[in-house]
């Protein structure tokens, strides 16, 4: 679903411009493989996060995020997801017509790792104004994946990047 810098994110109070993925030709994540099609490194593009929206005029605010990557061993459709590492959290003023610019991350992959599958959450924030107090924050679980190998090759997967290239 997208939403605007008008719509709340009802259990978090935030608003958000989610645009994280939303179709298989934007993907969210790549997937990249070395030439053994191990899994070497994950690359997450930047949320395009507003301030939130309070009324007439330019609001701004300080927003934040970071990407968690996250693993199962399991793949029978009740996945048990376990924090495997997550990057610093990057930190930028946004207005409430205007994305915080923030760049995408990059989370290296360990190669004898033993887990299945991984996927990638956004821990997105929301700051009173410029101070530390936080005024809300939002998880998101983008829905499309690039998986993309040293040779070249490309394709789109859901929900997910799988150790060993199987897919």
């Amino acid at each position: 679903m997208t939403r605007t810098a008008r719509d709340p994110i009802p259990a978090s109070g935030a608003w958000i411009l989610d645009h994280i993925g939303p179709y298989q030709e934007f993907p969210a994540v790549s997937c990249e493989y070395d030439a053994q099609s191990k899994l070497d490194r994950v690359v997450v593009r930047r949320p395009m996060v507003l301030a939130r929206d309070q009324g007439p005029g330019t609001d701004r605010q300080d927003v934040a995020w970071r990407a968690e990557l996250q693993s199962s061993a399991l793949n029978s459709g009740s996945e048990a997801w376990e924090k495997v590492s997550e990057t610093s959290l990057s930190r930028e003023r946004a207005t409430d017509g205007r994305w915080a610019e923030f760049l995408p991350k990059v989370i290296d992959v360990d190669p004898d790792t033993d887990q299945l599958l991984f996927r990638v959450v956004y821990r997105l924030i929301w700051y009173r104004g410029t101070t530390n107090q936080v005024a809300g924050r939002a998880t998101h679980w983008p829905l499309w994946y690039r998986v993309a190998f040293s040779s070249g090759l490309s394709t789109w997967k859901t929900t997910s990047c799988y150790a060993d290239g199987s897919g």
